[in-house]
């Protein structure tokens, strides 16, 4: 009939066809599926094992909770898990931070050529390995190094902060800030630079000052990835670096930045006991989703419309 129109909707393509029309883009995706299924996925299945005796000959005992009461049972668990947090929240809060300061810095900078020298200059600690950095550091901080030179300019005794424990989480700490500010910076200029030119402009209309500016218009359009990396950072709550922390132990302070992961690594790898490292592993797995999950829930509760 002449002038009617046809309400039907489009058949929807099947799963296989689309998968073939975007096989370009699902090749390019093979490699990271494939990294998640093999180093990721599988590894859930040898979390069992932290529930039975491993034994590398013949079949492993179901043994329970075990290994689970051997950790929770341990004189030093208390003190590991509060040296955990307590380091891990302050790399989690110098890192989320000071990196969206810097990015606002770097957007501020009107000369190309100084910005982008800046840029490169801040990101070459990430790519350094731990053990360097503490070398770096150590120059820096031991007897004869550079903050002892200045301590003697003014006169004042100096005391190596390596090997103090009231100052060794506070280097922690600024090493982390050191290693990562400038590549962290990176995903909050990219936000900057996607706000709308014509907001700066009319800004910029009204008299606004570069202060009024960051306050209600970058830092407004920042918080929803701030949000976003700090749920993703929540995970990681009992992650307090251990490749940094073997890095900077030393017998004067071991006690005092002893966390989970080092503790896993003496008792249940150095020794051989795999199934209570698995066991601690799995301890920190559980508590890493139990923080994303609540994250998340506040993150919708706070904002009805958050991506998150």
């Amino acid at each position: 009939m002449i002038g009617t129109v046809n309400t039907r909707k489009p058949k929807s393509k099947s799963l296989l066809r689309r998968v073939w029309d975007y096989r370009v883009i699902y090749l390019m995706l093979l490699p990271t599926v494939a990294y998640f299924i093999l180093f990721k996925c599988r590894a859930v299945a040898g979390m069992t094992l932290a529930f039975y005796d491993y034994k590398p000959r013949g079949s492993n005992v179901w043994v329970g909770l075990k290994y689970f009461q051997q950790l929770f049972s341990s004189p030093t668990f208390g003190t590991i898990i509060l040296n955990t947090i307590k380091i891990s929240l302050l790399r989690m809060i110098l890192n989320w931070i000071f990196p969206v300061m810097f990015a606002i810095m770097q957007h501020q900078v009107r000369k190309g050529p100084f910005r982008k020298s800046v840029q490169v200059i801040s990101y070459l600690p990430h790519f350094l390995s731990w053990i360097v950095i503490f070398g770096i550091w150590r120059g820096a901080l031991e007897y004869g190094g550079l903050l002892n030179n200045i301590y003697d300019l003014f006169g004042v005794e100096y005391k190596n902060l390596l090997l103090r424990s009231d100052t060794i989480v506070g280097v922690i700490g600024l090493s982390s800030l050191w290693r990562g500010i400038g590549w962290d910076s990176i995903i909050y200029l990219a936000a900057i630079l996607a706000i709308d030119t014509t907001q700066f402009d009319a800004a910029t209309v009204d008299g606004a000052s570069r202060l009024q500016v960051i306050r209600h218009i970058i830092l407004p359009s920042l918080v929803p990835t701030m949000a976003t990396i700090l749920i993703l950072n929540c995970g990681s709550i009992l992650d307090a670096g251990v490749d940094q922390i073997l890095a900077f132990q030393n017998s004067a302070v071991q006690n005092y930045i002893e966390v989970l992961d080092t503790y896993v690594y003496r008792v249940g790898v150095v020794q051989g006991n795999y199934s209570f490292s698995t066991a601690a592993g799995l301890f920190k797995s559980v508590v890493g989703l139990i923080f994303v999950t609540a994250a998340r829930w506040g993150s919708g509760k706070l904002d009805s419309g958050s991506a998150v």
